[in-house]
């Protein structure tokens, strides 16, 4: 609920989640880097800088060693935001093995044939 006894909206939610995750964070990685770089990339410093941190959070979260919510965290922005991100970068938000997704096609069929 928010402060005025309110549910709280998906993307307050997602942003207060990623908020908490960051305010847990104590340390700082420092990549070095040619000044040149961004230029090269048609990009400022600033966006490099972002573009990085979200790459970074992408694999982590594609090789399944973050969550959504951590990695959002790390790249700084909200949980829907990032799940959206992800397409430029060609990963699902979805990340289910063959397996799992075979289990969760036959349970969508089961569902349907209820109906």
């Amino acid at each position: 609920m928010d402060a005025a006894g309110g549910l709280l909206s998906d993307s307050r939610l997602d942003l207060l989640q990623s908020s908490r995750y960051l305010l847990n964070m104590s340390k700082t990685l420092t990549l070095e880097y040619p000044d040149t770089l961004p230029d090269l990339l048609h990009m400022s410093p600033a966006e490099f800088e972002r573009e990085a941190r979200l790459a970074m959070a992408v694999k982590l979260y594609e090789t399944g060693r973050l969550s959504s919510s951590q990695a959002a965290g790390i790249a700084q922005m909200p949980r829907v935001h990032f799940l959206y991100e992800l397409g430029r970068f060609g990963t699902s938000p979805l990340q289910l093995n063959a397996a799992e997704l075979a289990t969760e096609l036959a349970h969508a069929e089961q569902a349907l044939a209820g109906h």
